[in-house]
C-alpha cells in the first residue's frame, strides 16, 4: 500500500542494515528527527542524483534517485550550536513515486515498498568479499557506526559492502536496484576487481 513518506535527501546512499552518521540543523530535518524520536517512526534516505542537501527559497526539488531506504533513528546526541547527531539504520527499500514539498522545506513522497529479498547462506566462491568486509569492519570509522555484521548471510554481505565501498553513488545506486544478494554480489565483486586492477 502505498503512503506518503518524509524523506532526507542526501548525498549519500543508506543500505538495509547500513548506518549512516548524521549532523542535523536545518528546522525541517530537526522537526522531522524529533517527531521520529518522540513517536518511534521512520523517514527515508534517498540519495541526490543531482542538487543541494539544503534547501533555499526558490530552489527546485532536488533530482533523486528512484529507490530510498527507510531509516531508523538507532542514537542521537545534542551537539555544539542547537544540531543533532543521529545515527541511521536502514530498513526496507521503496520506490520513489511522486515527491512534493511541504510549506517547511519537507520532502515528502508517494512511496512503494520493494520485497525483501529472500536471504541465503553466503556462496563459498564469494569468500573473499566476506573477507574484505572484515576488513572494512575494523576500520574506527565503521567501528563508532555500531554495524552489525553476519558473514554467512549473503544479503548481509551484499548490503554491507554496498554500504562501505568507496564507489560513486552512481554505481551504489545500480547495487540498491539489485533484484537479489547474488546479483549484488556479483556486481560487487566486478567493482573490487577494478578497484584492484584485476579486471580483464
Amino acid at each position: 500500500m502505498n503512503r506518503q513518506y518524509p524523506l532526507f535527501p542526501l548525498g549519500m546512499l543508506l543500505f538495509p542494515g547500513g548506518r549512516l552518521s548524521l549532523q542535523v540543523f536545518e528546522p525541517r530535518y530537526m522537526d522531522l528527527i524529533k517527531r521520529c524520536l518522540r513517536n518511534d517512526e521512520t523517514f527515508g534516505v534517498v540519495g541526490i542524483r543531482e542538487g543541494s542537501e539544503v534547501a533555499k527559497p526558490g530552489d527546485d526539488l532536488p533530482d533523486l534517485f528512484s529507490i530510498g531506504v527507510a531509516a531508523k533513528i538507532v542514537d542521537w546526541n545534542g551537539l555544539e550550536h542547537g544540531r543533532i547527531g543521529v545515527i541511521v539504520e536502514g530498513g526496507e527499500r521503496f520506490k520513489v513515486v511522486q515527491t512534493e514539498r511541504q510549506s517547511d522545506f519537507l520532502v515528502t513522497a508517494e512511496v512503494e515498498w520493494m520485497p525483501t529479498p529472500e536471504d541465503i547462506a553466503l556462496p563459498t566462491g564469494y569468500a573473499e568479499l566476506a573477507a574484505l568486509l572484515k576488513q572494512l569492519a575494523l576500520h574506527p570509522t565503521v567501528s563508532q557506526l555500531g554495524m552489525v555484521f553476519d558473514y554467512t548471510s549473503a544479503n548481509n554481505v551484499a548490503f554491507a559492502l554496498s554500504q562501505l565501498l568507496p564507489i560513486s553513488n552512481a554505481e551504489k545506486f545500480r547495487l540498491l536496484r539489485s533484484e537479489d544478494a547474488l546479483e549484488a554480489l556479483a556486481k560487487i565483486r566486478l567493482l573490487t576487481d577494478k578497484m584492484s586492477g584485476r579486471e580483464p
